[in-house]
């Protein structure tokens, strides 16, 4: 659950800030998309995607920890 929450928060926050990117240089939203994600050299975009994939695998490690302390409290 706590996975497709991360999963969810990261959506609408790329979705926002792609509207509003969309409004500042009057643009389209899908066209704001596609920059918000392309990887080009020199962007440091890659920052974004490394700590998006720390905290992707961080919020499955926890999840997986929970149910295994559950799965010990029922024993």
């Amino acid at each position: 659950m706590r996975t497709i929450m991360f999963l969810v928060v990261f959506l609408f926050l790329t979705l926002l800030i792609a509207q509003v990117d969309a409004i500042l240089y009057k643009s389209y939203l899908f066209v704001e998309l596609k920059r918000i994600t392309r990887l080009e050299p020199g962007t440091n975009l890659w920052f974004v995607y490394l700590f998006l994939c720390i905290g992707f695998l961080f919020s499955i490690w926890i999840g997986i920890k929970e149910k295994l302390d559950r799965i010990r409290k029922r024993s």
